[in-house]
């Protein structure tokens, strides 16, 4: 089953990245006059498809952490696989621990591979090279930290199906609450800003996703309308995760962690 699903999603990856290739050189390309993009047009075109791909790959990415954190374990314990692990000198700290490892090194694994992919795609068709590339996949990295933590602590007590589609509510409410957010600060409403803050530090994958956009080159996003503090757009970002913030998301992945282990010690198997 997970075989099938690895050469599906490779498959699609790969498609994905065929037909991303051929439109970006038709958009590329000049027209039938000998007209084409100028140097800026191109750039602000491609800086706002770069961060529509970034979204479609890290959403993705939220995803197959979500199922395959919250299924890792979870259908071990439902279907007494476990009985026959748990006897041997292994602590339940460290079968925890190596789940989620090995799942998100395999979710890593593929991210770099799609995004490689297409940044050599874009840079071939286009010319065009994405900035911060790096700062931007570990941003990634941490939203696919911050769910699959979530979706596994979760399955130790609930379904994987319910864990993992828990998971997938929340990260979706986190980016509305995001929107909010930037709403509140465009219309200087105080009360707005600040619930939509203290909201969003609930379930923080919003800010990381905030991250990503502002290593995507804000500057050309913001010369396009799309962002800046009068913006209130997905795609919009006023700056970057501040240091205090990206601090609290690593006590929330140790907090939310600590407590599926704590559950996973009181559970019977």
């Amino acid at each position: 089953m997970r075989r099938r699903l690895a050469l599906a999603v490779a498959l699609l990856t790969l498609a994905c990245v065929g037909f991303s290739a051929w439109g970006l050189g038709k958009l590329a390309a000049p027209d039938a006059f000998g007209h084409g993009l100028s140097g800026p047009q191109l750039a602000g075109a491609m800086t706002v498809l770069v961060i529509l791909m970034a979204f479609m790959f890290s959403t993705v990415l939220v995803l197959g952490a979500a199922f395959l954190g919250a299924t890792s374990l979870g259908n071990e314990l439902d279907s007494g696989v476990l009985l026959s692990v748990l006897p041997r000198p292994l602590r339940r700290i460290e079968l925890i621990g190596g789940k989620w490892l090995g799942v998100f090194v395999v979710l890593m694994g593929y991210a770099f591979f799609a995004i490689a992919c297409e940044a050599l795609v874009i840079r071939w068709r286009t010319g065009f090279i994405a900035p911060h590339v790096l700062e931007a996949f570990g941003f990634i990295a941490a939203m696919v930290g911050v769910v699959l933590t979530f979706a596994l602590a979760l399955s130790l007590r609930l379904a994987p199906l319910t864990a993992a589609f828990i998971s997938v509510v929340l990260y979706g409410a986190g980016w509305i609450d995001g929107i909010v957010h930037l709403l509140g600060l465009s219309l200087h409403n105080d009360g707005v800003s600040t619930g939509t803050l203290a909201a969003g530090l609930v379930f923080p994958t919003d800010g990381l996703w905030r991250g990503v956009l502002y290593e995507l080159q804000p500057a050309a996003v913001v010369a396009t309308g799309m962002s800046g503090p009068s913006s209130a757009g997905p795609f919009a970002v006023s700056g970057p995760p501040t240091v205090a913030f990206l601090l609290w998301c690593i006590a929330w992945v140790g907090l939310v962690g600590w407590a599926g282990v704590a559950a996973f010690r009181h559970r019977d198997v």
